[in-house]
């Protein structure tokens, strides 16, 4: 019995982390440091990352091309901005796309930095054309940095300090894919309830589902 709660609860855990990692409104960011390169990572929601090209390509077809992932990569660094403080600012260079199935991921190499600034001043505005759109930026190599929410709320907008915690904070809404979590929420019901029988019970159960 313990092993089987066990298994139900990592089995939770990823109902639930597949459920964010394939939520339209929810966009995910990382912007990290490799040796002396910066890169920013940004993952997306195949639908929710093509009705926003299909706003500025009308028309455009969702197929793994070369125009198509150009097309992407336009849009995504036309509607990121990061500035430094001195005012300067830190731009997306070469970069690629990769397609999948339900998510695109794409990566670019930021501008070299001749001395780590103090703080940076963060806009990313993509797929702020749908509804309840979140996007959430990671800084991994700075340890006092959790995740930023970008909103409509704070226009998408943030300011993190190297130097100090984080300036804006914000918990992640679910409001964006409430049929995703009234459906996690029966799973985890009814696995709570498999976990209160009795092994006598359980095999009864299976006993029975063998027979229908």
């Amino acid at each position: 019995m313990k092993h089987l709660k066990t298994y139900l609860s990592l089995f939770i855990i990823a109902l639930t982390t597949l459920a964010y990692a394939h939520n339209p409104t929810i966009a995910s960011y990382s912007l990290r440091q490799l040796d002396h390169v910066w890169i920013l990572e940004g993952s997306f929601a195949q639908s929710g990352l093509h009705a926003a090209i299909s706003e500025v390509h009308p028309g455009i077809i969702a197929e793994n091309t070369a125009s198509y992932k150009e097309a992407i990569a336009e849009y995504v660094k036309s509607h990121i901005e990061i500035r430094l403080s001195d005012g300067s600012h830190w731009n997306l260079k070469e970069g690629g796309v990769r397609l999948g199935n339900h998510q695109s991921d794409v990566k670019f190499v930021l501008s070299k930095l001749h001395h780590m600034p103090e703080s940076i001043d963060v806009s990313i505005s993509c797929l702020a054309e749908n509804d309840h759109q979140q996007n959430i930026l990671r800084v991994p190599a700075l340890g006092n940095v959790d995740h930023v929410v970008l909103t409509e709320e704070n226009n998408f907008q943030t300011t993190i300090s190297f130097t100090k915690p984080v300036e804006q904070k914000a918990s992640i809404s679910e409001s964006g894919d409430e049929m995703m979590t009234y459906y996690l929420l029966l799973i985890i019901i009814a696995l709570i309830g498999l976990t209160s029988l009795n092994r006598r019970k359980l095999a009864k159960l299976a006993l029975f589902i063998r027979r229908k």
